[in-house]
């Protein structure tokens, strides 16, 4: 069986173009055979990906290439490379480097990246998302595994790159926060008097041990691990909350 994968695109005032962008050529026999394998599937997801950039990064240079006053288009300086970094891929650009037009923008250099001001990153958000969600819960060399083993992304995309770009990411979004606000240091007298008092201190302690049980299972210790916690509200008369866990341990 031969099946050929291909991507219809089309644009304003052009052909639409098929381009074939995966082809599965095997015998259905066996159960393993039936539906996509994974790596087919991650190549599918990078050929998409790669058309549908090339595409919206076309038509984006294409509308913004004309002087908004003069309607000329802006004559190009030469090109540069540029890699963008997706969950579903890398794609390798050629960004174009345009004249600016005397008419409009007679101040500032006289060339500029055109993609420079959609591509404000190098990497897609969504990867960034996704490296920052997994890495809140595993480390920073199984992040890397687990994108490996479900999406087409860069072989390149190690332990260090997941880390640098959480950590990117955590200064972009500190960066977006402004400085750090203190309820009783900002605002005016006003508004500090306004505001509610802080309540009391809570006090937490927790210990824990382990406790042999009546029975132990061969190759086992028989005991059980406990933890146990109390928390105290100073200022007032109420009962302190406890708590306890215990798990047992083969």
């Amino acid at each position: 069986m031969k099946v050929t994968i291909q991507v219809l695109i089309e644009s304003p005032g052009v052909l639409p173009l098929n381009v074939p962008i995966q082809t599965v050529d095997r015998p259905c026999e066996r159960v393993e055979d039936v539906g996509l394998r994974l790596e087919e599937a991650k190549a599918i997801l990078q050929g998409l990906q790669e058309q549908l950039i090339r595409q919206q990064l076309a038509e984006y240079l294409e509308v913004r290439r004309r002087c908004p006053d003069c309607r000329q288009l802006r004559a190009i300086k030469g090109y540069h490379r540029l890699r963008f970094r997706s969950a579903f891929g890398d794609l390798a650009l050629r960004s174009p480097r345009w004249c600016r037009c005397e008419c409009a923008e007679p101040s500032g250099p006289a060339t500029f990246s055109a993609l420079h001001s959609i591509l404000t990153t190098h990497t897609a958000p969504e990867l960034e998302m996704l490296q920052a969600k997994w890495a809140a819960h595993l480390s920073f060399a199984a992040v890397a595994d687990l994108l490996h083993d479900v999406l087409p992304v860069d072989s390149c995309a190690n332990s260090e790159t997941v880390r640098a770009h959480v950590f990117e990411t955590a200064e972009r979004l500190e960066a977006e926060l402004g400085p750090e606000q203190f309820a009783y240091d900002a605002g005016c007298q006003n508004e500090i008097e306004a505001s509610p008092d802080p309540g009391a201190p809570v006090t937490v302690g927790l210990d824990g041990g382990y406790i042999r049980g009546r029975e132990r299972r061969p190759g086992g210790t028989g005991c059980f691990e406990v933890i146990a916690g109390k928390s105290i509200c100073a200022g007032r008369r109420t009962a302190p909350i406890c708590f306890c866990r215990s798990e047992y341990k083969h």
